[in-house]
């Protein structure tokens, strides 16, 4: 809890070096936490480190299927970011593909068997 504090009061000062490698020492010693490496890509982000960032993002797809659509867009704002407007567009359409197929799984009539 310690190193994690540390790691948003370096954010907070602006110390956006410190910050990353403070998130990615409490990644390693916590590496399920979802919620933390969020928080990392957004710093990636904000420290113009976009690249990082997508790697950070692509790993919270597989780790965090159910927020899948959420990652995908943001990947599509770093690809716009990195001038890959149709890696950005791909990854749009990826996301509204599972959005609208959770939207359809919501609405199929339970099996009763």
């Amino acid at each position: 809890a310690v190193l994690l504090a540390a790691a948003r009061n370096a954010v907070r000062q602006g110390n956006l070096d410190l910050a990353i490698q403070r998130f990615t020492r409490y990644l390693q010693l916590t590496p399920d936490d979802i919620d933390v490496r969020e928080e990392l890509a957004g710093v990636y982000f904000q420290a113009d480190r976009p690249n990082d960032a997508a790697k950070v993002l692509e790993d919270l797809v597989r780790r965090n299927p159910q927020k899948a659509p959420r990652y995908l867009m943001t990947l599509s704002d770093v690809d716009t970011r990195n001038r890959d407007t149709a890696r950005a567009v791909a990854r749009l359409l990826e996301a509204l593909a599972l959005v609208a197929d959770d939207k359809a799984r919501a609405n199929r009539p339970l099996r009763l068997e």
